[in-house]
């Protein structure tokens, strides 16, 4: 079966991510259950999975740690007001940022932006 090139490399892992924790988010599902769905949906795509597996449970094992480091920095704005797709975009950056070493801050809050 012919794999679909819709991304590509970390940066396409990344994408990947953010839909599967917007699915987490729309849907209430556990990291295990929207890695599933996303399996199911998107069908083979060029991404390297296991960097976008070890975001999304990176992201959903200290997510209320970054929701409240997030809503320190966003004055007079609580996580809930935030679109889902901006809030799960701020989760993967302030993720990377606190937690992996191997990415430049400068890096996760390019991609971020992007």
């Amino acid at each position: 079966m012919e794999k679909k090139k819709l991304f590509a490399g970390r940066r396409g892992s990344r994408a990947a991510a953010l839909q599967v924790l917007y699915q987490m988010d729309v849907r209430d599902l556990d990291a295990d259950a929207a890695l599933r769905l996303y399996g199911e949906v998107a069908g083979p795509v060029e991404v390297d999975r296991l960097f976008m597996e070890d975001l999304v449970h990176g992201v959903a094992r200290h997510k209320k740690r970054l929701d409240s480091k997030i809503e320190e920095a966003a004055e007079n704005w609580k996580i809930s007001r935030m679109s889902i797709v901006d809030r799960n975009i701020l989760r993967l950056a302030t993720y990377e940022i606190l937690y992996c070493d191997e990415i430049h801050p400068l890096v996760a809050i390019d991609e971020a932006v992007e």
